[in-house]
C-alpha cells in the first residue's frame, strides 16, 4: 500500500510514475505467487520403510535423506532425493516444532545417519 502512494507522491513525471506503480504490481504479485506456494509438510521414518516425506495431503513418499544434510541446535537443513531423483532441500528451524519433536527429529537423523555410513 505504502508502495503504491510512493508512486504517485514523488516528482516523477506520469510516464515513471506509472512504470513504478506497474513494477510495484508485478513485484505484489510474484511475492503473492509464492506465498501460496508454502506448504507444511509431515516428515516420518521407520526401520522398514525408511524416511518419508508428506504434504499435508498425507500422501506419503519415499525419500532418501542426503549426507549433505545439515544438523545444528537452531536448524536442519534437509537435503533428500525423491525415488525419482529429484533433489530438494527443506528447511526447519527449530521453532517450527515444540522442543521434544525437535530434539526427537535431530537424533534421529544423526542416527540413522551413522547407520547408513556402516
Amino acid at each position: 500500500m505504502l508502495a503504491t502512494i510512493a508512486c504517485f507522491s514523488n516528482g516523477l513525471a506520469i510516464n515513471y510514475q506509472l512504470i513504478a506503480l506497474l513494477t510495484v504490481i508485478i513485484s505484489a504479485n510474484f511475492y503473492w505467487q509464492d506465498y501460496q506456494k508454502f506448504q507444511s509438510y509431515v516428515i516420518c521414518h521407520n526401520e522398514a520403510i525408511g524416511w518419508q516425506l508428506a504434504k499435508i495431503e498425507n500422501n506419503y513418499q519415499n525419500i532418501m535423506v542426503l549426507p549433505t544434510t545439515v544438523l545444528t541446535a537452531q536448524f536442519i537443513v534437509l537435503h533428500f532425493r525423491f525415488q525419482r531423483g529429484r533433489k530438494q532441500a527443506l528447511l526447519i528451524v527449530n521453532d517450527a516444532l515444540n522442543k521434544q519433536d525437535y530434539r526427537r527429529l535431530l537424533i534421529e537423523l544423526k542416527t540413522s545417519r551413522l547407520s547408513m555410513a556402516a
